[in-house]
């Protein structure tokens, strides 16, 4: 046991051999999330420019490609799920407890629908994934329309950016055009029935079961303290609750020793109030590098991510010790809700296969 733990923890650190280097998610990621910031500052709107740094932080999960067509695809992808989103978020928010109901039955909504496809699959993650993050900030602002609108732009911004750099990195050959994605021949009517038969049995529903036993008491546990940073609960579900079931995954190790070594970091800027250009500077060299520590090691993207998700959610105000407890503690009480719900359903297995079991 100790050494299946041991070997566990080693393969947390471990760095993939894969040479996976997004060049322009990686150049467009930095530009798109460090100029919105660095021209608000300019202006004096800090958090007009934050808003619009996390709508350029979601657009940057597309992928490159391997060509033009490819990479046009991926970004719109990115873009439906993230408007997709922003839209359900703006209209969900602000209804006390309603809210957290209505994002649990849209992640569920989203889950089950999710698997029609493979695109799906990855779209409806993305949109859980984003929504949580939008509600928070949501949350926080009365002008919700605006925010929006800020939000789209920033992703609408990124793209662009990712778009008009990988011309330039095809161009000049730093991308290999020999290599596709490989995407599913099946006709819209084959997958419908592939997916219809699936939600005859609990292999078609055990992502919403495990998202519901995880957002819900994510839910209470927020609602019963309001005055703790516990929405920090509900995203580190959303990030780690995923389709296919594992007891432990090496991410949610990967996740909960990130967050940590993450909010050490943070903690360096506890009450301290940084000019705009170095916000902006700091935001670009964390988020920059994202696409790719995120193929080569989890552990040091979440090191990365918790200091940025945690910089624009307060508007690049001095960080106060108890918010960096909270959302310490909320990281790990996420993972365990995760890591809870996979161990209670792994035994579930489809009914129509259990009535058919011989006895």
């Amino acid at each position: 046991m100790v050494m299946r733990g041991v070997a566990h923890l080693a393969d947390a650190f471990r760095w993939s051999t894969r040479k996976d280097l997004d060049g322009p998610a990686m150049v467009a990621l930095a530009l798109g999330t460090g100029a919105p910031i660095l021209l608000a500052a300019v202006y004096g709107t800090m958090p007009w420019g934050m808003a619009a740094a996390l709508g350029a932080l979601m657009a940057g999960n597309a992928r490159t490609g391997p060509s033009f067509a490819t990479h046009v695809q991926n970004v719109i992808e990115v873009l439906a799920a993230a408007t997709m989103a922003a839209i359900a978020a703006g209209i969900v928010a602000g209804q006390a407890w309603w809210t957290d109901v209505a994002v649990s039955v849209l992640a569920c909504f989203a889950a089950t629908f999710g698997g029609y496809s493979r695109p799906l699959a990855v779209g409806s993650g993305r949109f859980i994934v984003f929504l949580v993050i939008t509600i928070g900030l949501m949350d926080a602002t009365q002008d919700r329309l605006g925010l929006l609108a800020l939000i789209t732009a920033g992703a609408v911004w990124a793209s662009a950016l990712i778009l008009v750099s990988g011309v330039l990195f095809r161009g000049l050959k730093w991308i290999d055009s020999g290599t596709s994605e490989r995407r599913s021949a099946a006709t819209a009517a084959q997958k419908f029935r592939r997916w219809k038969g699936t939600l005859k049995g609990y292999d078609g529903w055990q992502y919403a079961v495990r998202l519901a036993l995880t957002l819900g008491p994510a839910s209470v546990l927020r609602l019963e303290w309001p005055s703790h940073h516990f929405r920090w609960i509900a995203l580190t579900v959303a990030i780690l609750c995923h389709r296919q079931r594992d007891a432990m995954p090496i991410k949610i190790t990967q996740r909960a020793v990130g967050a940590m070594l993450g909010v050490a970091a943070t903690s360096l800027l506890i009450g301290r109030s940084l000019p705009g250009w170095a916000i902006a500077g700091v935001v670009a060299a964390l988020a920059g590098p994202g696409p790719w520590l995120r193929t080569q090691n989890y552990l040091a993207y979440t090191t990365t991510m918790t200091p940025l998700i945690i910089l624009l959610f307060d508007g690049g105000k001095p960080v106060e010790p108890d918010t960096l407890v909270d959302r310490l503690i909320a990281t790990l009480i996420g993972a365990i809700l995760v890591i809870l719900a996979n161990v209670l359903t792994a035994g579930l297995v489809s009914p129509v296969a259990w009535i058919r079991k011989p006895r």
